[in-house]
């Protein structure tokens, strides 16, 4: 079992006690492990056997890790307050050993049939608070998976949000990758939202796209592999800045496999150097050769990738806003330095290519977005939104009959991140009007 020194002595003392009769149905004991983070819950518990009924103690590995944000909550979803868990605190953060008698009657108030379940349904609940807000915070990337799509290509892929519940899928944009959905996995979690992140050809773990291949074609292969590989029935898409692009083409050629599309700050098109008055420094430059030269962008991506090293991963959301704006000044507050970090690392890994795909892809653009009729779509934007302007999204549009545009004109490129309820609202809103969804 791996326990300590004096767990095995009070293991050996409480099936001593249990053997002798000497002992109350009601026992708990904690013992500690020498792994951290691992406790076994034991318990005597009634067999019934061919001779009559029998006593055995059973031993159930936890695993648990306190958190106090996280206590508060899982307090709360119990209706009681965050003294009630003390004792349980006390007996699994330290040595281990009897339950006290004080979560018996807290157990009691949050209609548990006993301290036991209690303690199980608690370290259950604690350890993926922790670990959910570690993701948010950037501490711990989510898992990740592996497969081949039908092509052979290796595709990676995050699983964010709940086990069960209406699937999603989450067309990442060229800078920051998961980094925007990545802060939301609390929420996620709690709306019932089960969100996978596949990593575009070029990004992360995901090879590089070969050459002559179409970006459009190879990502609806990848999508189609994992909806096969995870059993997904009708998700919704939810794309942001340049994964509008490949969301809308995913959902015109899956179309009644899916179930909506939530495009947040969408940004599908280069079509001229001033588009990105808005953008700085190696951003720009890549605009204007996405533009005029794009056979320069292989030697630029170089560049940027020591650039990105040097200025730090916060580069990537600055080059989004303009100096001085209002946007600029709420990112300045917030503490993404962790989840940034996380980005860069997977924008890097594959050397940019993914990136020099998309880039591409995007100059060749599309004058209307490829929508199929009756496709529910919800597309958010900012008004101050002076990379892909307003009036450019409009006209993308004009002619969609099932796609709603809503507009905060508080936010701006960076709506994902200053405005995120408005995501998860638009979100709840497509779920909601697809009720052939799972």
């Amino acid at each position: 079992m791996g326990l300590t020194r004096a767990a095995a002595g009070r293991w050996h003392t409480f099936l001593k006690q249990v053997r002798q009769g000497a002992f109350s149905w009601q026992d708990v004991l904690v013992l500690r492990t020498r792994r951290p983070g691992e406790r076994f819950l034991c318990r005597p518990v009634r067999l019934d056997t061919a001779g009559g009924t029998a006593v055995a103690v059973m031993a159930e590995l936890l695993e648990w890790e306190w958190n106090g944000e996280a206590a508060g909550q899982v307090a709360a979803a119990f209706g009681l307050r965050k003294a009630d868990l003390k004792p349980l605190k006390a007996v699994l953060s330290g040595p281990g050993g009897r339950v006290a008698g004080g979560l018996q009657q807290a157990a009691a108030r949050a209609g548990a049939p006993g301290a036991a379940e209690l303690i199980r349904l608690t370290a259950f609940l604690m350890t993926e608070h922790t670990r959910d807000l570690k993701i948010a915070r950037g501490e711990l990337l989510p898992p990740a998976e592996e497969f081949q799509d039908t092509s052979g290509l290796r595709c990676q892929y995050f699983r964010l949000g709940s086990e069960t519940g209406q699937p999603v899928v989450f067309v990442h944009g060229l800078l920051d990758g998961i980094a925007p959905l990545q802060r939301l996995q609390p929420q996620l979690r709690m709306l019932g939202f089960r969100v996978y992140a596949p990593m575009r050809a070029g990004y992360g773990g995901s090879a590089p796209l070969p050459r002559g291949q179409d970006p459009a074609d190879a990502f609806v292969r990848q999508l189609e592999g994992l909806m096969h590989r995870e059993n997904l029935q009708r998700p919704v898409l939810l794309s942001h800045r340049g994964g509008a692009l490949y969301g809308c083409r995913a959902a015109n050629r899956l179309h009644q496999r899916i179930a909506g599309l939530v495009a947040v700050a969408p940004n599908c098109s280069i079509t001229s150097t001033r588009q990105f008055s808005g953008l700085r420094g190696y951003a720009w430059l890549a605009a204007a050769c996405a533009a005029r030269a794009n056979w320069l962008l292989p030697v630029l991506m170089k560049g940027w990738s020591a650039a990105l090293r040097w200025y730090g991963p916060k580069a990537l959301l600055r080059f989004q806003t303009a100096r001085g704006s209002r946007e600029r000044a709420l990112l300045q507050k917030m503490a993404l330095l962790p989840l940034l970090q996380q980005s860069q690392a997977l924008f890097l890994q594959q050397g940019g290519a993914g990136f020099l795909t998309d880039v591409q892809m995007m100059r060749r653009g599309v004058p209307k977005l490829p929508l199929p009729r009756g496709t529910r779509a919800v597309f958010l934007h900012g008004g101050e939104d002076h990379v892909a302007p307003l009036r450019d999204v409009r006209d993308a549009l004009n002619g969609l009959g099932g796609a709603q545009l809503c507009v905060s004109q508080e936010a701006g490129a960076l709506v994902f991140y200053t405005f995120p309820e408005l995501v998860l609202t638009a979100l709840q809103d497509c779920a909601a009007a697809a009720p052939d969804a799972c």
